[in-house]
């Protein structure tokens, strides 16, 4: 094998970027950490050309059995990441002998990969949420195919700029098909839906979630000031009954619809009246 200054003699090569013919430039010696033999730690060493591109300039050209950027072989990054869908990273790095960032780097790689090779499936049904992680300090934009159950959107923070990114991912066909967005009462995403998919207003789905606490709040708030306004008159204040009010009828307990049905014969006003 030739020294990493040898220049490629002969022949071409193509481009890792372009896929062009390009003429060898010299070679750089690169080792990749391969599948154990017997138990004993392999390394595979190459003299790897690089081509001089007309475009692009000096690259180094890929080889076939390792992916560029890595210091593992293909074989030894499928076995990293098979044991990366059984156990976490320090579990896979203990058993491996690696470390953290070794096997980080091959799962990041992996999902990069993957995310290249994704087509989008039309889509009927969006869902959007927010989660936070590092404890509530830091929130992402989950988008999920609400048919299939795929994650199909991941971003940083939780503003309109979050989920325009995933809406700049579709086709003005795939935009079209969708037919329901469901999120929380965010204004954010209120926001960047309303931009980008057509009739909107007509296809968002508030989650029953939000929509039942601000009911009940409703109610609350109803039932506060009737109290204030029934105490003052000298009259019956229906007190302590807040949680009377909010439960669904046909979920109480036959005790707790039995208060209900008290309530809701006394001469409240009809604002609050079952």
């Amino acid at each position: 094998m030739g020294g990493a200054s040898q220049r490629t003699r002969g022949g071409q090569h193509d481009c890792p970027r372009c896929g062009k013919a390009s003429p060898g430039y010299d070679t750089r010696r690169r080792s990749w950490r391969h599948l154990d033999t017997c138990q004993f730690k392999t390394i595979i060493i190459a003299d790897v050309p690089r081509v001089n591109c007309a475009e692009h300039g000096v690259l180094q050209i890929d080889v076939t059995w390792a992916a560029p950027e890595s210091g593992f072989t293909v074989l030894m990054e499928s076995l990293i990441i098979d044991w990366l869908l059984e156990a976490s990273i320090s579990a896979v790095a203990r058993r491996m002998h690696l470390t953290w960032d070794e096997i980080d780097g091959v799962k990041q790689r992996a999902v990069k990969r993957r995310l290249e090779r994704r087509k989008l499936k039309p889509m009927r049904r969006v869902g959007v949420d927010e989660t936070s992680f590092q404890k509530r300090d830091e929130y992402v934009t989950v988008v999920t195919d609400l048919d299939s159950g795929d994650v199909v959107h991941v971003a940083d923070g939780r503003s309109h700029e979050s989920f325009d990114v995933f809406w700049g991912i579709l086709s003005p066909e795939q935009l079209c098909e969708v037919e329901a967005v469901a999120m929380d009462m965010s204004p954010s995403y209120v926001r960047s839906t309303r931009q980008y998919l057509p009739e909107a207003d007509s296809k968002i789905c508030f989650d029953r979630f939000h929509v039942a606490k601000l009911l009940n709040d409703a109610v609350n708030d109803v039932r506060k000031q009737e109290n204030r306004e029934l105490a003052a008159e000298g009259a019956f204040v229906p007190a302590r009954t807040k949680y009377v009010w909010a439960p669904n009828p046909e979920n109480m307990s036959a005790e707790r619809r039995h208060i209900f049905d008290l309530l809701r014969k006394c001469s409240l006003k009809p604002d609050v009246r079952g």
